[in-house]
């Protein structure tokens, strides 16, 4: 980067930093005298609710608005050797009233935190600051009107483990009743000196329905506004005031609820509109390409890509973490004669994560996985590991965010090397081996820069890939249980293995924290000098990874154990050549088998896995079904049958379904075998990652085939 860039990170690196929870009673007081003092015609608890809405939801929103405003402050001060501040300053309200029809809503609207305060200081120089203020008041229905003193009802509340995930304030607003029109208001305020601010996303959706959604900016000339619109949003009508600042507004009346959240991505199917706002005349780093100050909408794509290329080709850094890294991975191709190229780039991959991982002290900012991508190609340059005409730096998104060919920033994306056919990320979940795709990726399209990276420039074009997708067979759970029962007390004991390949690893990842990625890395590399951990705490992990477990095996069988009895991650499917993440382990279950007078119910449907009966709204969406990846389960379940019992045939045959449609598949059969054990063989498999909303019907009798089998039960009787 630029060195005013380092200077400033290092800056910023030094800095003092504040998070804590608190109530700014001056802020909240202004904030609550200003908007429910003046007159506000959007805001009337008179607004007419058509009965046709109301009669359908458990609360109707009657008006939602964000306010927002920009500013760019310059003033004297004595801590820059400038002289002057240039800072960036946005107001955000957020402001709802809504009324509640049922009992759901009161809950719903019941209680909410607030109370963010940072401060970010060096020698006396504000670099960034944030805070917030919650208000709220309730019309009743006679015409009263209750004002609510928040610092009186707040408690503070602290998150994390140990309290360490910072503080906040809960609300739970007293007096609130079905019949009420909830009013309400968020108020942020928020500083940065020379960086630009973080994106807001203005969403036009919720799960009521909405009558009228009002979207009001006032922003500043000097700055630069970009925003886009997602998935149907309309544009905002942008004029000018006497002071040239950009007011851009929109009003959109009768937004329907999105009363069903089965399968939605919000960011790739619900309308929104993610607002950036950038101090392009600042010290912070931005690409020449970039625009100067103004207010932009829907920019081309290519416009991002191209400031992609200049930042990567304006990179520097100081960092020697490549070196290490190549270091390593010379060892290993040392001890290792007559590898194949792809062998020594999956090598040097994972050297280069394992070198970030334990280093403390490379400060310099990753922007997404931007400079880790950085850093393999260098990587790649010293090794002269691969033909540089068959490598490059790419941007993808995966599909639970918005599409790659629709940023609003030149980092909002996924970064990644492409080298030959496969994709490297830089920043992946530590369930997966080098260049192995993530279940969201898969599929996905992506643009590269393709050539050596010393070559990368802003008029580089970039190359169209795509990440392939592994559909249901590279995307699977393979789980074999064998289950011995106790009738007298109605449990079981259950021993199995299961095997997770593909995306269906990120369902158990967090059997492999850092710790254990590291410590299984460093074996595979032959690393002697192992990485310790000062502060990890093996009796904190084990009770961690137990309930992981736990919870694993849930989902495999369908029921919650009791407990773990013991456990063993035999392969965590992170090195070059697994076939997987695989996860032995014995626990206790009850509620299994119970008497029906001198025979035995098996309540086998708890052990097809969990399938939930899907109910009201989320029975008829509106739109597609998405979901990470194809995938399929495979599950056989043996079960000892007790001592003096036979397995009735008619609940067995009556135990069997399949529903088989050609978007995928449930089905279960129970048999008995040769040695009179009762084995049960299940299936769910969704062949596409995206079903259409004409063919939700199919999915639908899969999901009520697989809901209807789990209350099944196979009758043991006495002989």
């Amino acid at each position: 980067m630029k060195p005013s860039r380092i200077l400033l990170l290092a800056l910023a690196l030094m800095a003092t930093a504040t998070a804590y929870a608190g109530i700014d009673a001056k802020l909240y007081r202004q904030t609550a005298k200003r908007i429910w003092g003046e007159p506000d015609t959007l805001f009337r608890a008179d607004i007419p609710i058509p009965d046709s809405i109301a009669d359908k939801a458990s609360a109707v929103i009657m008006m939602r608005l964000d306010q927002i405003s920009t500013e760019q402050q310059i003033q004297n001060t004595i801590y820059k050797a400038s002289g002057r501040t240039n800072r960036t300053l946005r107001r955000h309200l957020r402001r709802t009233m809504v009324k509640l029809l049922d009992q759901k809503a009161v809950e719903d609207y019941g209680d909410t935190e607030f109370g963010v305060k940072e401060n970010i200081k060096y020698r006396g120089l504000q670099l960034y600051e944030a805070k917030d203020v919650f208000g709220a008041r309730i019309h009743k229905p006679d015409g009263t009107v209750v004002e609510i003193d928040v610092p009186d009802n707040a408690i503070e509340v602290a998150h994390g483990k140990k309290a360490d995930k910072g503080r906040k304030y809960k609300i739970a607003i007293p007096g609130l009743a079905v019949g009420d029109i909830l009013e309400y208001f968020f108020y942020d305020e928020e500083m940065a000196e020379e960086f630009s601010l973080d994106p807001i996303d203005i969403k036009f959706y919720d799960r009521y329905p909405i009558l009228n959604r009002v979207v009001s900016m006032k922003m500043s000339p000097y700055l630069t506004t970009e925003y886009r619109t997602y998935n149907g949003t309309p544009t905002l009508k942008v004029t000018r005031d006497k002071k040239e600042n950009y007011c851009a507004d929109i009003h959109v009346i009768n937004i329907p609820a999105v009363d069903f959240t089965l399968f939605v991505m919000p960011t790739r199917q619900l309308p929104f509109i993610r607002l950036q706002t950038l101090n392009n005349s600042s010290l912070e780093y931005h690409a020449l390409s970039s625009r100067n100050a103004g207010f932009y909408v829907n920019i081309l794509p290519g416009k991002y890509y191209r400031e992609v290329g200049e930042v990567l080709h304006d990179a520097e850094y100081e960092s020697s973490l490549p070196g290490k890294a190549v270091k390593i991975a010379k060892n290993y191709i040392k001890a290792h004669p007559g590898m194949t190229q792809r062998q020594i780039v999956d090598v040097l991959w994972l050297a280069l994560q394992y070198c970030d991982a334990i280093d403390d002290d490379d400060d310099t900012p990753n922007y997404y996985g931007m400079w880790k991508t950085l850093y393999m190609a260098d990587c790649l340059d010293k090794l002269k590991a691969y033909d540089e005409a068959g490598t490059g730096i790419g941007v993808i998104n995966p599909r639970n965010d918005v599409p790659t060919t629709e940023p609003s920033a030149w980092y909002d994306f996924s970064f990644v090397n492409v080298i030959g056919d496969s994709v490297y990320f830089a920043k992946p979940q530590m369930c997966y081996m080098p260049g192995e795709d993530p279940a969201a990726y898969q599929g996905e399209k992506g643009y590269a820069l393709m050539g050596p990276r010393k070559d990368i420039n802003k008029r580089t074009i970039p190359a169209e890939f795509t990440v392939e997708d592994h559909k249901h067979i590279g995307n699977r759970i393979i789980s074999n249980a064998t289950i011995d029962l106790d009738p007298d007390m109605g449990t079981a004991s259950v021993k199995g293995t299961a095997t997770y390949t593909g995306g269906c690893k990120e369902l158990a990842g967090k059997l492999t924290n850092i710790n254990e990625w590291i410590a299984n890395v460093e074996e595979h590399l032959g690393i002697s000098k192992k990485y310790v951990d000062k502060e990890y705490d093996a009796v904190e992990r084990e009770n961690e990874v137990r309930g992981i477990v736990s919870k694993e095996r849930a989902f495999i069988l369908g029921t919650q154990p009791d407990s773990v009895l013991s456990y063993k991650v035999s392969d965590r499917g992170i090195l070059p050549g697994s076939k997987g993440l695989e996860l032995e382990a014995e626990c206790h279950l009850s509620d299994i088998v119970s008497p029906l007078g001198a025979d035995l119910s098996l309540h086998a449907g708890k052990l097809i896995g969990r399938f939930e009966k899907v109910t009201g709204p989320e029975r008829t969406p509106l739109l597609d079904a998405m979901m990470p990846t194809a995938r399929q389960f495979s599950r056989t379940v043996t079960i000892h049958v007790p001592e003096g019992y036979t397995v009735d045939e008619t609940s067995l045959r009556d135990f069997a379904s399949n529903v088989n449609k050609p978007i995928g598949q449930f089905a279960v059969q129970a048999a008995v075998t040769a040695e009179g054990d009762i084995r049960i063989i299940s299936m769910w498999r969704v062949k596409i990652s995206t079903v259409p909303l004409h063919l939700w019907p199919q999915l639908l009798e899969m999901l009520d085939g697989a809901a209807t089998a789990t209350e099944k039960s196979i009758l043991l009787t006495r002989k």
